[in-house]
């Protein structure tokens, strides 16, 4: 070992972004909110690779967060998750993301 920490391409966001982050995290996971996972799920499915090339390394970073939070829900998250699977794995390969 080079004694270097490796960093993950699916990198969290930094600091300052930190707390938005958890913020919307938050809200999606809201139970109150379920019925409108699977219309955010849609709706990433066809903003992120869009936002791909455009995006800072911390909207990207957020918008996985977003749908991990939606993905990893207890209950009802079948019926969009096959809508989350592509955009979390464009982001994860994208090397803007890894960059921060």
């Amino acid at each position: 070992g080079s004694g270097h920490k490796r960093r993950s391409r699916c990198a969290a966001p930094p600091e300052g972004q930190l707390a938005k982050a958890k913020a919307v995290t938050t809200l999606c996971a809201r139970s109150e909110l379920a019925a409108l996972r699977p219309f955010l799920a849609h709706f990433l499915a066809r903003q992120v690779p869009r936002r791909l090339a455009q995006a800072s390394p911390e909207e990207l970073g957020v918008l996985l967060k977003v749908l991990e939070a939606i993905s990893l829900t207890p209950s009802g998250a079948e019926v969009y998750l096959h809508q989350c699977l592509q955009p979390a794995l464009l982001l994860c390969m994208s090397p803007a993301l890894g960059r921060t």
